[in-house]
């Protein structure tokens, strides 16, 4: 067998290489375009040139066995059964699981002539049975499969066989079609297959090369879109990763000349742009984000999306990639927790920041074991009478070398790990154990935060501690935070249905400081909402304020919704609020957060104000 080695130097090489750029972008043009026809009736130039550039990219020469048929033979053989109209691009002629001859577009597609084995095709057995015995029958028999070249390559093509005698031997004629290189794993590691971007590994070597201590100056981005998941949630998968790809071709467009836009997986992007001084990695990533926030049109629906950045300069932050990397991700964690939006640059304390976090979520693990979690206890008035409705109970944590750790900087973490069910059941038990404890007029409000609020066992949790403590359903309350609406809205809505069907108030917190609350207050009636402590500190000296409070009590007046305003530290506050009606008062004028021995006498002497029912649940 003659031996045709692709070239390797010079001007041959040359040619070899364009060629087989140039039958990539048919392909890509054909498959893009979904005109299948277009690839199966291409020449079988094009599908030589595919042979070439699979043995270019893996060094494997290409050895062809020459045909024994002439081209007039295979064209008849393609006549004869019945495949000439769609120009076949490769035929093979096989017997005893050998291919016998082939064609040159064949040799050229696959790199197997005559003599190779069918099995060098990685044609399975069974599929190698089911095409013997469809061609033997004279039916024939037509399967997309996948291919494997001599080059180590594969091919998803479409296979179809016949039975035929050739030179009298009967055989399979083999007729491929419709053939697509397929992408190896290294491949997929190299570009992200949904937006044409450097994939991870193709990023991390680039960082390698742009970023150490020789290197010129450069920045390097981390970005992460923000609320990502309610696009999913509210439109679907689908325009999700629409979204995914519109941001990735704005990236690309608006990149500086020398930078490199990367997919990290998910919606998490890189840049890495050269830069003459520090603070203009600024503006790179103001680009970004301008490019980021603008209006995005995807069929019906209008979208404005924004980013969290962070930034970490090489060499001034970072000496190596993988710092530089890191660093670059605890300045996009510090943007994320700021709002929506934020660049941020990474500076020396995150690093500080970011193995505190990890020193914490680790003692957390063993604080309740440790009984290091407590409650403390905040009282409920009524704004006019100034009569005891009741109690908030508040998470504290006493560390053991830390002392008293602020609730910000451990119910974060406690939501991000699997601890937050954990806690949360225990928060929900101790609350309405103590609750027993105090006249039946009286109720325990606790907060649900939002990933404890998406377990799916969340009435049944809440359902079986109030039948352990022996608590009524009416006197537990729980606190939710509009957060929890913004995502599974439907799911959502059913499990405070359950909740309330279960006989149990539901109070939204923070009134006012979310995103659609008139929505959520029309779709679910809520027993109360609380009006944030920001509108309480501000509506004295602030008219608008002021008018905001006013329509939020008056609306929940019409919709018989009980009204409670937090942060009451002032008598000023505390006439406005009576002036304007507001029904319940909470806050430091009437007393701070505290173990319930400190409110002890308080509720002694609840017993004999014969006040009235504190919450009538709708039915």
């Amino acid at each position: 067998m003659p031996n045709f080695p692709l070239p390797r130097s010079g001007l041959m090489a040359l040619a070899a290489t364009t060629g087989a750029c140039v039958a990539g972008a048919l392909v890509l043009s054909a498959t893009r375009s979904g005109d299948a026809a277009a690839l199966s009736s291409g020449t079988p130039i094009i599908l030589c040139l595919l042979a070439i550039l699979a043995s270019a990219l893996t060094g494997t020469a290409w050895q062809p066995a020459p045909s024994g048929l002439s081209p007039l033979q295979w064209r008849w053989l393609a006549a004869r059964h019945g495949w000439a109209a769609t120009a076949p691009g490769a035929m093979a002629f096989i017997s005893a699981s050998r291919i016998m001859d082939a064609d040159p577009a064949f040799c050229m597609l696959t790199g197997y002539g005559a003599g190779a084995c069918v099995e060098s095709l990685d044609l399975s057995p069974a599929l190698l049975d089911d095409l013997a015995g469809n061609a033997a029958d004279g039916g024939g028999c037509t399967v997309v499969t996948r291919l494997r070249t001599c080059s180590g390559g594969g091919l998803e093509a479409r296979v179809s066989a016949r039975s035929t005698r050739v030179q009298r031997r009967t055989g399979i004629l083999l007729l491929i079609t419709d053939a697509r290189p397929m992408l190896r794993k290294r491949d997929l590691d190299e570009t992200d297959p949904m937006t044409g971007l450097p994939g991870r590994k193709a990023m991390e070597r680039h960082m390698a090369t742009r970023i150490g201590p020789r290197a010129a100056r450069s920045a390097l981005l981390s970005l992460d879109l923000d609320r990502f998941h309610a696009v999913n949630d509210l439109h679907g998968y689908t325009m999700g990763d629409e979204v995914v790809c519109r941001m990735a071709e704005r990236l690309r467009a608006s990149a500086a000349p020398g930078a490199i836009v990367g997919r990290m997986g998910g919606d998490k992007f890189a840049i890495i742009a050269p830069i003459d001084i520090a603070e203009d990695a600024l503006a790179v990533a103001q680009a970004a984000q301008d490019a980021i926030c603008a209006a995005l049109p995807i069929g019906d629906a209008t979208l404005y999306m924004s980013s969290g950045i962070g930034i970490c300069v090489a060499p001034d932050d970072a000496t190596d990639p993988d710092t530089a990397r890191r660093r670059a991700d605890l300045a996009l964690y510090r943007a994320k927790d700021t709002a929506h939006g934020t660049i941020c640059r990474f500076e020396p304390f995150m690093a500080a920041a970011a193995v505190m976090r990890a020193t914490l979520e680790a003692d957390l693990h063993s604080a309740i074991a440790g009984r290091e979690l407590f409650l403390e206890y905040q009282p409920q008035f009524r704004a006019y009478s100034e009569e005891l409705l009741g109690f908030e109970a508040l998470l504290r944590w006493r560390h053991p070398k830390r002392g008293i750790v602020p609730p910000l900087q451990f119910i974060g973490l406690a939501e991000q790990s699997a601890l937050i069910g954990e806690i949360g059941r225990w928060v929900l038990r101790e609350a309405c154990l103590e609750a027993t404890r105090w006249p039946s007029h009286l109720h325990v409000a606790v907060n649900v935060s939002a990933a404890q609020f998406q377990q799916d066992d969340m009435a049944d949790v809440v359902a079986e501690t109030l039948r352990e403590c022996g608590l009524a359903a009416h006197r537990l309350e729980l606190e939710l935070t509009e957060s929890i609406m913004l995502t599974n809205q439907a799911r959502n809505l059913d499990m405070l249905r359950r909740l309330r069907a279960g006989g149990t108030p539901i109070s939204m917190d923070d009134f006012g400081t979310g995103y659609c609350s008139l929505t959520y207050l029309r779709q679910f009636p809520f027993n109360r909402i609380k009006i944030d402590r920001s509108f309480v500190r501000d509506m004295v000296h602030d008219s608008a304020t002021r008018s905001i409070v006013q329509v939020i009590i008056s609306m929940s007046e019409a919709l018989d919704v009980a009204v409670v305003a937090e942060g009451v530290e002032t008598t000023a506050q505390l006439d406005l609020l009576r002036s304007l009606n507001c029904g319940q008062i909470q806050g430091y004028l009437f007393g701070r957060p505290a173990p319930i021995a400190y409110y002890a006498d308080l509720v002694a002497r609840s017993i004999t104000a014969h006040p009235l029912p504190v919450m009538q649940i709708a039915s």
